[in-house]
């Protein structure tokens, strides 16, 4: 018998005598992808050091970030988000600078009044020449300009009985720019007369049928509502608005608005204030205010407010406290409270509103990524969600029997989704779910701390050492590592796995120092069967390095053996020479190339 190939990994469901020849029962940090038995290498120290109190960690724009046990991060279209189960969710476009999402939006309503009134009377015209001017009820409409801008509007019916027109007369010039009459014509109101300085004009016409028209709600007359909202132009963040304000039936454009109430986050720099009302259909911009401003002035006509923005973010809200289990799946943010699944806008991250949620009927332990949908987790079952937005969301149960012991284990590899479920390692592509490690390893149960995934390996850490799921080279295959960490983080910017030993505040690269000790043990090796009794003669065995071996026969150490470089005969002793199986337990720095078997079978059934 000769083998020459150990890179099938460890098989412990199994009895020893039905795995592979390739495959082993103990397999402790062994390098198997070259086919031979080679150590792993030692963590070598970096010169970065992490909060022995903050296990979690991640690198970003060359700045490491560590939180408690809990904490997931997202990165998504060059900035990276925090959410660790207590806070609001948070984000960093630099690593240093960290700010909640999204904004409180005020919650008091403003206060508006118009602030400009001038007294007026209209009146039978009594001097001048006789005009023909039918008697009857007219309207006027009245258009002051104040010499700050503003323009204000009045309408009046009036009765006449004259012969000589109607007079307009206001009390003073002393804030007004200009005065202007409209008298209505059926359904249009239109120009009889302008004044700069005269106290009076005279409507002397009775036909204006050609005169130039207006229309006062164009202008700015109707009912108006205003709302703020807070700004910050360090994160971008624009809240929600305030309330809407009471209808203010406005005459004039010069609406003073009160009622602001600063903002108690130091990143708002800024109060945006809207209106609508008027020939305003939308909350259009009206201005961009100090985050201090008590009142404000506006003197915008509704022509001049179609240039301002409209308002997008009614019903935004702050993710809520305590999202845990941050995750990005199709553009959209998602997490979980309780039973609870909240999600950001597809697309926009940043935005979350107070319809984006979906109850499930269990608390949710986990979520993960696959290329069919995002699968949420409980303890006992896996659910599928599908869709890119709260729209076609759609929900199913994918699983009633499989679910995951906790987010931290679940991690892609290769086009699969990889977690910790109470029965071993199970893996999914969105489709069927599979406990992928109860083959070779049966139920697997641990306690996890931790998984990762560096060159197509699923590693699982857990409170006494490591489990390897090795995808390299074709087909799955199952390692032990000796390994016990606090935290670890695989950094695509270095293409390296680094590693958090317990109680110690270093941070350390995985496999790049000296050989570890390795461990493999074979299964049986029973050459033509269990049945047949067979005498063992000699074992040869090419080594490298510093290997030893214990030679195992029916299960009894029968003896131990340092091996030298190059090729070792070792002799069965001759009390120990007859059995029906085999054993090399094999442990060292160095390396096993081959083993080749020299055996006799049993002879005449004996």
């Amino acid at each position: 018998m000769t083998i020459n190939d150990f890179s099938g990994g460890l098989s412990k469901r199994l009895s020893p005598n039905l795995i592979q020849v390739n495959e082993s029962t103990i397999c402790t940090n062994v390098d198997i992808t070259s086919g031979i038995i080679k150590p792993l290498k030692d963590l070598t120290a970096t010169s970065n050091t992490i909060p022995v109190d903050k296990p979690i960690f991640t690198e970003f724009k060359g700045i490491y970030l560590s939180s408690n046990s809990g904490t997931s991060y997202v990165e998504f279209n060059d900035k990276l988000y925090i959410a660790n189960g207590i806070d609001t969710v948070k984000k960093t476009s630099d690593g240093t600078n960290i700010y909640d999402i999204g904004l409180a939006n005020p919650t008091t309503k403003l206060t508006t009044t118009t602030s400009f009134s001038v007294t007026f009377t209209l009146s039978n015209k009594l001097d001048g020449d006789i005009v023909t001017f039918d008697a009857g009820t007219y309207t006027y409409l009245i258009q002051y300009k104040t010499l700050a801008g503003s323009i204000k509007y009045e309408i009046k019916t009036f009765t006449y009985t004259g012969t000589r027109g109607i007079r307009l007369s206001i009390s003073s010039f002393s804030n007004l720019e200009s005065v202007t009459l409209y008298r209505k014509v059926d359904t249009t109101y239109r120009l009889v007369g302008e004044s700069t300085s005269s106290l009076t004009i005279d409507d002397t016409v009775f036909n204006i049928s050609t005169k130039a028209t207006t229309t006062p709600y164009e202008q700015g007359l109707g009912t108006r509502n205003y709302v703020y909202t807070y700004y910050s132009s360090i994160t971008g963040f624009e809240s929600a608005p305030s309330p809407l304000s009471d209808d203010l039936n406005v005459d004039i454009n010069n609406v003073v608005v009160t009622g602001f109430v600063a903002p108690t986050d130091a990143t708002v720099d800024a109060i945006k204030l809207y209106r609508i009302g008027g020939t305003l259909t939308g909350l259009y911009s009206i201005a961009t205010l100090a985050k201090t401003v008590t009142s404000y002035t506006d003197n915008k006509t509704d022509l001049q407010a179609l240039d301002g923005e409209l308002l997008t973010t009614t019903g935004f809200i702050k993710p809520p406290v305590g999202i845990k289990f941050l995750t990005e799946y199709n553009g959209a943010l998602f997490g979980s409270i309780d039973s609870t699944l909240y999600f950001s806008n597809s697309g926009l991250v940043d935005q979350w509103t107070s319809d984006n949620w979906i109850a499930f009927p269990e608390h949710i332990t986990g979520l993960g990524v696959t290329q069919n949908g995002l699968l949420i987790f409980s303890r006992n079952k896996t659910w599928i969600l599908v869709g890119d937005n709260l729209a076609n969301y759609s929900k199913y149960l994918l699983n009633a029997s499989q679910g995951c012991i906790t987010h931290s284990t679940i991690a892609y590899v290769d086009n699969n989704l990889l977690w910790l479920s109470l029965d071993g390692i199970c893996v999914s592509q969105g489709g069927s779910i599979e406990q992928l490690s109860y083959a070779k390893l049966g139920n697997v149960v641990v306690n996890p701390i931790i998984a990762r995934v560096y060159e197509n390996q699923y590693f699982l850490f857990h409170k006494t050492g490591t489990i390897v799921v090795d995808f390299r080279g074709g087909g799955v295959k199952f390692l032990n590592l000796s390994l016990i960490v606090r935290g670890a983080y695989y950094s695509s910017s270095y293409d390296k796995l680094y590693i958090l030993k317990p109680s110690d505040i270093g941070m350390y690269e995985y496999n790049s120092g000296a050989n570890l000790t390795f461990t493999y043990k074979t299964g049986w090796l029973a050459e033509n069967g269990l049945t047949n009794y067979k005498t063992y003669k000699n074992v040869y065995i090419k080594t490298t390095g510093s290997v030893s071996l214990d030679l195992i026969l029916d299960g009894i150490v029968i003896k131990t053996y340092t091996l030298s470089a190059g090729v070792t005969d070792i002799k069965f002793p001759q009390e120990h020479s007859k059995g029906y199986y085999t054993e090399l337990l094999f442990y060292g720095t160095g390396q096993v190339i081959e083993v080749n078997f020299l055996t006799e079978g049993r002879q005449n059934g004996r």
